[in-house]
């Protein structure tokens, strides 16, 4: 029998219960499937921009299965990056390491490492395919000169551009972090479950 509400079969809620047992453990799983971010953006020393980005890492860093760290965190952390290695290749082996980054870019000509970050690395396809952008409209629509040309020519389906209101209140910005980060943990999970012959 057929429910005409919906063209579902009747008895079709209590027939999934021989299924739920399996899809739980397997969503579970995905749930669970650990990630490492890693968080370009403003350095300490600029502290109005550098509060945004410790907030963003914060908000993902409140589910246990994110492993959140700066470039800045793991040099803290692993004094190896700076005795065994100069700043790039520093940061190319923590941006091979990431599951995914993501670039907070910001609307002042003085912050120049996150532009800097996606005109080194960002037309890899290695690091690239890692990079999500977040850039203020201004700096995507008005020419800042040749650092910010990469910005300005990464993938759009890669990139998120925020207001100033978007960035104060950043709720907006937390929002399309988490479904970036989501999307990255099912591209893992399913990388995992189907590795390559």
């Amino acid at each position: 029998m057929t429910n005409k509400a919906n063209g579902l079969r009747a008895d079709w809620a209590a027939d999934y219960e021989v299924w739920r047992p399996q899809f739980d453990s397997v969503f579970r799983e995905l749930e669970s499937t650990p990630l490492k971010i890693l968080s370009w953006g403003p350095g300490p020393h600029q502290k109005r921009w550098y509060s945004k980005r410790q907030t963003i890492c914060s908000h993902l860093a409140d589910n246990p299965y994110n492993s959140v760290f700066t470039p800045e965190e793991l040099e803290q952390r692993d004094d190896r990056f700076k005795k065994m290695l100069d700043p790039y290749k520093a940061q190319e082996l923590q941006a091979e390491a990431a599951d995914i980054i993501i670039c907070l870019q910001v609307d002042d000509p003085s912050v120049t490492g996150p532009p800097g970050e996606v005109l080194k690395w960002g037309e890899d396809p290695l690091f690239q395919a890692k990079i999500r952008l977040l850039a203020h409209k201004r700096t995507l629509s008005s020419p800042k000169g040749f650092l910010h040309h990469a910005t300005q020519s990464f993938p759009s389906h890669l990139t998120f551009p925020y207001s100033t209101a978007q960035f104060e209140a950043c709720v907006d910005i937390r929002a399309k972090c988490d479904e970036w980060v989501s999307a990255a943990r099912k591209d893992k999970w399913f990388r995992a479950r189907r590795p390559a012959v």
